[in-house]
């Protein structure tokens, strides 16, 4: 009787812990590759400058302000703009297919988290080929990507103040 009242305690445990971190990662940010709901932090208005936060290695995105919807992604700043892209190694190479590009389909308006930093942002896709390339060169510079193994059909996205 004892190892059966051991045994039931280590399962509630176990799907307590479960439980817990299921309901995190809906109500909070993104863990790993597992998309989260609405970003918690200090919001702040748009930065004159990105210096304080471009050399954070990860950042939180979060899209569908009505029903959020956050990811972890990567980020550069180039001449004082902040840009983020769809892919650049891992995942599909049809931007549109990822859900936070629909959700910015449909509605620009995101919040991106530079650690404990919250900014209310719009997210407009680069079509000019010029900025689109220095926005993909810099992330392949700060993340050390092969560029031959880089995807080639990854969007990038620059994300500017809310008017």
């Amino acid at each position: 009787m004892r190892c059966f009242a051991a045994d039931s305690r280590l399962l509630r445990l176990r799907l307590g812990l479960a439980l817990g971190l299921v309901a995190c990662a809906i109500g909070c940010g993104p863990i790993g590759p597992f998309p989260g709901g609405r970003l918690a932090g200090d919001v702040q208005p748009f930065p004159s400058a990105w210096t304080n936060w471009a050399n954070i290695e990860n950042y939180q995105l979060e899209t569908n302000p009505e029903d959020p919807h956050s990811i972890n992604i990567w980020g550069v700043v180039v001449e004082s703009q902040f840009y983020i892209p769809t892919s650049l190694i891992l995942g599909t190479d049809v931007p549109a297919e990822r859900t936070w590009v629909e959700n910015v389909g449909r509605d620009p308006r995101v919040r991106l988290r530079a650690g404990d930093t919250v900014f209310e942002l719009l997210a407009v896709r680069v079509e000019d080929p010029a900025e689109r390339e220095a926005a993909r060169d810099a992330l392949i510079a700060k993340y050390e990507i092969d560029r031959d193994a880089h995807s080639e059909g990854a969007w990038v996205f620059r994300l500017d103040p809310r008017r």
